[in-house]
């Protein structure tokens, strides 16, 4: 598809902004195109493709058979945007993964430029095409409020242009739930909690703390423009960035 010579769609993509994304083990897939590794046979096995930019990281289940989360995913350098649901959980004989392994994929990568998202209620099949899962009234709205989430993360990730995630929060606050991550850094709200109740949504804190002058010379975007607007998002009640 890059191939201006045989590609017929090449020069409508932009190659300096590709993004790969995934859901359930497509989420795994996406964590390896951006640098996730994996032990087979003694050595670690390497897939990273340079060419995408971002991650869009959707119900990714544990990385089964490793030990050391931390090392799988230790050269992922791109940003990461985390999506998945209080009650995402996976339900396959031999494979059991609560919605706390959706948070420790997250909590694992040691690159800052990361988002986790997470909705109240759902289920790990609400974001696929089934209508039904999570509820006939909340699938559509999860399904919405992933697209326009995606929208958003890509204007942060790529410009440093915090308004949308802003203006995001504010519209879909009803359906988010805050998780509670060990040293979460958060832009706004209280402290996270030490760990994450499965399929408990956190109460909603209180809004309007802003980020330290440290954790913001940590965060690239955050240095410009953005650094007004990204003080305004009420990540309380919807995202954590560690």
């Amino acid at each position: 598809m890059l191939l201006f010579a045989t590609g017929p769609y090449a020069r409508f993509i932009d190659m300096r902004r590709i993004v790969v994304a995934g859901h359930s083990y497509g989420a795994n897939t996406a964590l390896l195109t951006v640098g996730a590794r994996v032990i087979r046979d003694g050595r670690w096995l390497d897939f990273r493709d340079r060419r995408f930019k971002a991650a869009i990281v959707i119900s990714a289940p544990p990385f089964y058979g490793e030990s050391d989360l931390s090392s799988v995913l230790a050269n992922i350098a791109v940003p990461t945007l985390h999506v998945t649901a209080t009650q995402d959980v996976i339900k396959i004989p031999g494979f059991y993964s609560s919605a706390r392994d959706r948070v420790a994929i997250f909590d694992a990568i040691a690159n800052r430029r990361k988002l986790l998202v997470m909705f109240r209620g759902g289920s790990h099949s609400i974001f696929t095409d089934r209508a039904l899962t999570g509820g006939p009234g909340l699938n559509p709205k999860v399904k919405e409020a992933t697209g326009e989430l995606t929208l958003a993360f890509l204007d942060y990730a790529f410009a440093g242009d915090s308004r949308s995630l802003a203006q995001w929060s504010s519209d879909w606050q009803d359906i988010l739930a805050q998780p509670t991550i060990r040293n979460a850094m958060l832009i706004s709200g209280a402290s996270a909690r030490a760990d994450l109740q499965d399929n408990v949504p956190a109460p909603p804190a209180e809004k309007g703390r802003a980020m330290t002058d440290e954790q913001r010379k940590s965060y690239a975007p955050l240095r410009d423009g953005g650094r007004r607007a990204a003080a305004e998002i009420d990540w309380s009640a919807s995202a954590s960035r560690r």
